[in-house]
């Protein structure tokens, strides 16, 4: 917006603003002074002030992108939210716990990155405070991990609902969560294998919702991850968005 489109917006918000305090105060307000209590109202201290400082161009934050360096050099570039879920896709061996290790190192450092694992797999290459879902007490350790305000959350496989419904919870709350999800494309999209994880708490009907409430907002990416050669230490993998809306 130039500094002409912004003068044109405040000449307007002031007409509103005039008509508004006349109709419901009885209160007459001049045209100079409409413009200077704008011009207060956008924390500016004259109207020749608001004037000169158009707002800067406004850039969806919510997505960004990055660079994810593959072995054999190639680079791939993801979606990236800020806040939200990145749901990485795909059978086993395809990369998934590779791929959510380089974003986590690439977003926060390791005492910045929170995460939950069953223990007995193989675990995302993360360095993180660790939460282990076979632990009784593994949800009042979460709670405390939370409290150190971490900066990301990785959940290493989305097996059961409760999984999903903390994913989805602590995305909806402003935190970036990564997690792997064992599913190849096939007969069902990939929001229905999702709410399909029930818990005894919440219904898939629930999931579906805040499943499309992340996806309406810009917050939800999902990509599919397949290894195309070589062993886990150095295998080529090919890596498909599916979703980045």
């Amino acid at each position: 917006m130039n500094k002409s489109e912004w003068k044109s917006q405040l000449k307007l918000e002031s007409g509103q603003l005039r008509r508004v305090i006349g109709k419901v105060l009885n209160v007459p307000v001049s045209t100079a002074q409409g413009l200077e209590i704008i011009a207060k109202l956008r924390n500016f201290p004259t109207w020749d002030a608001a004037c000169a400082c158009p707002p800067a161009p406004q850039v969806n934050a919510a997505v960004d992108h990055i660079e994810v360096i593959r072995p054999g050099g190639q680079v791939v570039k993801l979606p990236l939210l800020e806040s939200g879920l990145f749901i990485a896709t795909g059978g086993a061996g395809s990369g998934k716990s590779t791929l959510l290790g380089a974003i986590s190192r690439a977003l926060a450092k390791p005492h910045e990155v929170v995460a939950v694992s069953a223990g007995n797999e193989f675990s995302a290459d993360v360095s993180a405070i660790p939460v282990i879902t076979s632990h009784e007490d593994w949800r009042d350790r979460l709670r405390a991990a939370l409290r150190t305000t971490p900066k990301v959350v990785v959940f290493d496989e989305l097996r059961e609902g409760a999984d999903l419904s903390n994913a989805l919870d602590l995305a909806g709350s402003g935190f970036v969560v990564l997690a792997g999800f064992h599913f190849s494309a096939g007969t069902r999209s990939l929001p229905d294998r999702l709410a399909g994880l029930q818990s005894e708490e919440v219904t898939s009907e629930l999931h579906r919702q805040a499943i499309r409430r992340l996806a309406k907002a810009g917050r939800l990416v999902a990509v599919e991850c397949s290894r195309l050669s070589g062993p886990p230490s150095d295998a080529s993998f090919e890596i498909e968005v599916l979703a980045s809306v």
